[in-house]
């Protein structure tokens, strides 16, 4: 190097470079304002073989990023005013690379044997920005500063730096060196779905570029590696209404010329007044790909067209608060839940706007049974009244259908049926929540009964399901005989009723029973003797150590028996009552660790007992 120029170092710190003040205009007119030290070549070796000073700043490049401020377009544009691959730049990396002229072409034009190349830069991508909650100011207009927001390392790629958009499918850039996460909320994408995919580059048709960057520079979309797939039943990105994959959903194509029919278009715009200087900064993502017409899930779909999402936001340079529109529509769908209840939706539609309560449209078409109770839907064509629903009830955060069938009292010689009603509700977030259907029959408070002669009883049912995962399960069943004999001068009743309770909820579980008998006797009203006898069983969870702060439980059956004698004769009446309570034991026989769970347990156990003698 020292044959052909030198670095220019800084007179206070002879071992730095020194850097100079440097800018640079693009296609555009963009100027950008960068810091960088510079290579004085000799003026006799300038137009010769300068390839140990392009390795000399090439070295410099992938260790030295040099601040700048500014914009810079990195990607021509097709004609139009639009600046789609317009970025804020926060530093660059610059090396060099030889000129292919001959040493006599590059001394008549006065330029040296190399010339500067630009190997990476670092800007913030506003497509990924723009989609969280929108700043309360807008846009500076002032000449560059500080780039706000994540600053993404952009490398140019190398299919487009040698063929040209045509060559790489509009792909110019990747991110280095990982890709990075594009997880906007579901509000940001209409509600109807939560994407998410691993952005590896960005595209001058479709901005945003997810999965493998060569495979969508190769025009093909494969919606399996394009987004971030559903890490499990909870996992939000990538679905559709919260519950179904949209990986294994949409169809899979070419990647599309940017206006969303296949892979989603999310990219960035600069708007100018009248072709003059820049007015405002433009998102917009567009998503409309085309959708298998399948059952899926809990999911039926019966168009190609049914999904579309739009979102728009602006900022502007004159200060004013940004704005943002965000629209999202599913049509013509079914939802089937746990194979009971089946729902049909013309149309659901979010529309959000900040400052104001978002907008959400919801068309509901055939609502019915499912699965084993289908033949209800037949019953209810029988029905003296119509069915109680579907009752709707919308939020941004999700629907809620309920669905009601209430069974008129059915009377037949002996036989007495009432209260009779099966109850549906479903609902469906759009947070990622799991899908939440509660089915069932009467309820605590209006119980069904029925009656067969001396025979009755009643109870309800209730089961509430979540994807699939029975998670509260309760019921309450009792019956009972009841029978009586006057012969005048004496009477005599008695009846038998029995109950079952039983609650599972999250893991938990709740069981107790009784059974009740009561026997009365009245002679001439006078006397009267009744004996009561009441059993109940029920299930606790007590710890297996009480001496550990937060043991194990284990699961007992406390058992209660009471017998109560009243006597009434004339105007003296007496009452006697007696009880018990046992308890068992659910856990079995307790395991060694349940007994001694620590060392000093078991010091004290042994130092209860002699030490062993000698025999010697």
């Amino acid at each position: 190097m020292q044959t052909l120029g030198y670095w220019v170092n800084r007179a206070d710190a002879p071992a730095s470079e020194l850097l100079f003040a440097l800018s640079a205009d693009d296609r555009l007119g963009h100027r950008v304002h960068f810091t960088a030290p510079l290579l004085f070549v000799r003026g006799d070796s300038a137009y010769g073989d300068l390839t140990a000073a392009v390795a000399a700043c090439e070295s410099k490049a992938n260790t030295l990023a040099l601040n700048a401020t500014g914009r810079l377009e990195l990607a021509p544009g097709s004609g139009t005013a639009e600046e789609k691959s317009t970025l804020d730049i926060a530093e660059l990396r610059v090396g060099a690379q030889r000129s292919q002229a001959t040493p006599a072409q590059l001394k008549a034009a006065g330029r040296p044997a190399a010339h500067p190349r630009l190997v990476s830069v670092g800007a913030r991508i506003p497509a990924l920005d723009a989609l969280a909650p929108p700043p309360a100011a807008g846009v500076s207009a002032a000449a560059p500063g500080a780039v706000a927001g994540t600053v993404h390392q952009l490398k140019l790629y190398d299919a487009y730096v040698t063929g040209g958009l045509a060559a790489s499918h509009q792909v110019y850039a990747s991110i280095v060196p990982k890709p990075a996460d594009f997880k906007p909320p579901p509000a940001s994408s209409g509600a109807v779905a939560a994407l998410a995919l691993p952005v590896s580059g960005l595209s001058a048709a479709s901005g945003l570029v997810g999965g493998k960057l060569d495979t969508a520079a190769a025009g093909k979309f494969d919606p399996s590696a394009y987004f971030t797939p559903p890490a499990g039943a909870g996992d939000l990105p990538t679905r559709l209404l919260g519950v179904i994959d949209l990986t294994k959903l949409v169809e899979p194509g070419a990647v599309g010329t940017g206006d969303g029919t296949s892979a989603p278009t999310i990219i960035t715009v600069v708007d100018h007044a009248g072709g003059g200087s820049p007015t405002a900064v433009r998102t917009e993502m567009i998503w409309r790909p085309t959708i298998k017409v399948m059952t899926l899930g809990p999911l039926t779909t019966t168009r190609s067209d049914s999904l579309d999402i739009r979102s728009v936001s602006v900022a502007r340079y004159d200060g004013s608060p940004a704005t943002a529109e965000v629209r999202g529509e599913l049509r013509d769908f079914k939802l089937s839940f746990a194979k009971i209840l089946s729902v049909g939706f013309r149309r659901v539609a979010f529309t959000g706007k900040p400052g104001t309560t978002p907008d959400l449209d919801v068309k509901i078409g055939d609502v019915g049974f499912d699965g084993d109770l289908r033949f209800l839907n037949k019953l209810r064509e029988f029905l003296p009244s119509p069915a109680n629903g579907p009752r709707v009830t919308a939020d941004p955060k999700g629907v809620e259908v309920g669905y009601g069938l209430a069974v008129p009292t059915v009377s037949a010689g002996v036989f007495l049926l009432q209260n009779l009603a099966l109850s549906i509700t479903v609902r469906l977030p759009f947070d990622g929540t799991p899908v939440r259907t509660t089915f069932t029959v009467s309820s605590r408070d209006h119980p069904f009964l029925v009656t067969v002669s001396l025979l009755g009883g009643g109870g309800y049912f209730s089961l509430t399901v979540e994807s699939g995962r029975v998670t509260v399960l309760e019921a309450q069943l009792e019956f009972g005989a009841a029978a009586a004999l006057d012969l005048g001068v004496a009477s005599g009743s008695v009846a038998i009723t029995a109950g079952v309770y039983i609650k599972l909820k999250d893991g938990a579980s709740l069981l107790k029973g009784f059974l009740r008998a009561v026997g009365a006797l009245d002679i001439l009203g006078i006397i009267t003797v009744s004996v009561e006898f009441y059993l109940s069983l029920e299930t606790i969870e007590v710890p297996k150590n009480p001496a550990i702060q937060n043991s194990p439980t284990r699961t007992d059956i406390v058992g209660t028996a009471k017998v109560t004698v009243r006597v009434r004769v004339a105007f003296f009446s007496q009452s006697v009552s007696m009880s018990l309570e046992r308890r068992f034991g659910g856990g079995g026989d307790p395991l060694y660790n349940d007994a001694f769970p620590t060392q000093s347990a078991w010091s004290e156990r042994c130092a209860a007992f002699a030490a062993l003698e000698d025999a010697s």
